[in-house]
C-alpha cells in the first residue's frame, strides 16, 4: 500500500504540462463581477457564505463562486 502511494506521488511533475489543456477557459485574474442581492448581503452579515453559479460560455458547464466575509487582515487575504 505504501509503495503504491509513493508511486502516485511521483507521477506528478511540476515542470511538465498536463496531458490535456482542459475544457474550461482559464480564470482571468482580477476582481470577479458579482452582483449580490439584499438577501445575499443579509446572509453574509450572519456569517454564512453566498454561492453563485457562473456561466462559462461552454455548453453545460458552469463555475461556482463563493463569497464570504472572513475576519483577516488585508495583507493576509490578498497575498
Amino acid at each position: 500500500m505504501v509503495f503504491g502511494v509513493a508511486l502516485l506521488a511521483l507521477g506528478a511533475v511540476d515542470d511538465m504540462p498536463h496531458y490535456h489543456r482542459g475544457k474550461l477557459t482559464q480564470y482571468e485574474i482580477g476582481p470577479p463581477s458579482v452582483l449580490l442581492s439584499k438577501s445575499d448581503e443579509q446572509r453574509l452579515k450572519t456569517g454564512r457564505p453566498v454561492l453563485q453559479a457562473v456561466e462559462t460560455g461552454v455548453v453545460g458547464a458552469r463555475r461556482m463562486l463563493m463569497v464570504q466575509d472572513i475576519a483577516a487582515p488585508a495583507n493576509v487575504v490578498m497575498e
